[in-house]
């Protein structure tokens, strides 16, 4: 019976930011400090980390194949992971901004990034170079989302407003 109970409490060692669920029982965590923390999800026991980003991680997102992390941080990058190797293998530069949000498109060969300038980029993930870049608010985008099919995007900024993109 689903009861919403908690089943587990994992301690870590700096505040988490973002978390996404990996095949084979991973979890992994986004925190303060720059490292992506690896976790076995039922036994709560550490797994190792991912190390590149310079500063703090604010979002990670699971490739819709399930091999790849998608993370983004403070340092103003975009970075993908192959999970079963668990090291880096792209490292795109988000011009002059922090990035808060970045998801990969339903295909997994597009990603969007949101951030503190207030654009939205969306991504071609092979060539690391921007599609388009949408002038998306006046103020920080904290979060941004594929629809599926990936022919629009939703934004949610401290504008107090949430935004749909044709893409």
């Amino acid at each position: 019976a689903l009861t919403g109970q908690n089943t587990l409490s994992i301690k870590t060692p700096s505040p988490v930011n973002a978390i996404a669920f990996l095949p084979n029982g991973m979890l992994a965590s986004g925190h303060h400090d720059p490292f992506i923390r690896l976790w076995d999800f039922k036994k709560g026991t550490s797994l190792g980390k991912l190390e590149g980003h310079l500063m703090g991680i604010t979002s990670l997102d699971l490739s819709p194949d399930g091999m790849q992390l998608l993370s983004a941080g403070i340092d103003k990058t975009m970075r993908i992971w192959s999970i079963t190797e668990r090291k880096q293998i792209k490292k795109i530069k988000v011009n002059n901004s922090q990035v808060y949000s970045a998801r990969f498109s339903p295909d997994g060969k597009s990603a969007l990034t949101a951030g503190k300038d207030g654009y939205i980029i969306h991504w071609d993930l092979i060539n690391g170079k921007p599609i388009r870049k949408i002038d998306a608010h006046d103020q920080i985008v904290w979060a941004v989302a594929f629809a599926a099919g990936g022919r629009f995007a939703v934004s949610a900024s401290s504008d107090d407003q949430a935004r749909v993109w044709h893409l």
